[in-house]
């Protein structure tokens, strides 16, 4: 006969889902261990670097945003202003308030619009669109800032990096001197004095390692926290697209022409010095009076003694509004 096998117990059944259900803690806290690893393996170019901080910058946003709500401005400004509505109950006699007890009694509907003395919207417009300009060029001068502040943050950090790979060779050359200075003093050829002048200076380059180090986290987080990344997280440049030649300097009359033309801040005050220039021209227009055209309509009852409809009113409503006579008081 053959052997018989014996089912699972209870308790082995347990013991067996008990181990199930462990080795799946432990895959699922190994997949979120590895999720929550920062990822060191992506080197950082500069380029790349750059199109990250101009990407999701909050400066620039709030930038965009303001030179967005500015784009609307000036058709509001060249648009007439609202008109105005109104109801009123003229002539109503206080003792009964009957509308057909008196014959000039009537229930008005108006309508008015304000118009500005010509010119006035256009050098509205004209200023608004100086105004949304300038704040164009600010914007893109808030990009030439933050991409220089990204220049200088990788660069640092390339140089701190560039510092402590040569303190780490500098180390391993004193390393070895500290051995050869022992081991002559061991064989009786060299003195004590060597060994501790080789000590001293390991000592110095141990201590050079700590501050470069401390100065490349700090300039890391900086870089970190333009590029939008957490200030923590590991910074690995990537050297392969670098320049190993300098490019040739322009001279001075290059220099001032290029700002001139690209420097958003230079570009900015110029469309702000037009908007002022549309301003004072409006300025001057602010003694022309404005024209206001209107119409009301009155609705009245009928005449109680001819028992007869009494013929509605159109009224005309004042054709401008004041204009100022005492120039000194503008």
């Amino acid at each position: 006969m053959g052997q018989r096998i014996r089912p699972f117990s209870p308790r082995h059944q347990r013991t067996a889902g008990s181990t199930v259900f462990i080795v799946l803690l432990l895959t699922a806290s190994a997949i979120l261990a590895e999720n929550d690893k920062p990822d060191v393996a992506d080197p950082l170019s500069l380029e790349r670097a750059i199109t990250l901080a101009l990407d999701a910058h909050p400066e620039l946003l709030a930038r965009e945003a303001r030179t967005h709500a500015l784009a609307w401005i000036p058709a509001q400004r060249e648009s007439l202003p609202d008109p105005m509505l109104s109801l009123n109950a003229m002539s109503l006699p206080t003792d009964s308030f009957d509308l057909n007890q008196e014959p000039m009694t009537q229930l008005q509907f108006g309508i008015s619009q304000l118009i500005p003395f010509p010119g006035k919207r256009r050098l509205a417009r004209a200023a608004a669109e100086f105004d949304a300009s300038a704040s164009g060029a600010m914007q893109d001068e808030v990009k030439t800032r933050l991409a220089e502040r990204v220049r200088l943050a990788w660069w640092k950090t390339f140089s701190l990096d560039r510092s402590l790979d040569i303190n780490t060779m500098s180390q391993s050359v004193t390393r070895q001197l500290v051995r050869s200075a022992e081991a002559r003093y061991a064989s009786g050829e060299g003195s004590q004095q060597d060994v501790i002048v080789a000590q001293l200076q390991l000592s110095q380059h141990k201590s050079e390692a700590v501050r470069l180090m401390g100065m490349r986290n700090s300039s890391a987080a900086i870089l970190n926290s333009l590029v939008q990344r957490p200030v923590g997280q590991p910074v690995v440049l990537d050297r392969s697209e670098l320049h190993r030649s300098l490019p040739e300097v322009p001279s001075s009359s290059q220099l001032q022409s290029h700002a001139m033309e690209s420097r958003g801040i230079l570009r900015s005050q110029r469309e702000t010095l037009r908007a002022g220039a549309k301003r004072l021209e409006l300025a001057a227009l602010s003694s022309r009076p404005d024209f206001r055209l209107g119409a009301a309509y009155g609705r009245r009852g009928t005449d109680l003694v001819r028992e007869v409809e009494r013929p509605d009113l159109l009224s005309m409503p004042r054709a401008a509004d004041p204009a100022p006579v005492d120039r000194a008081t503008q």
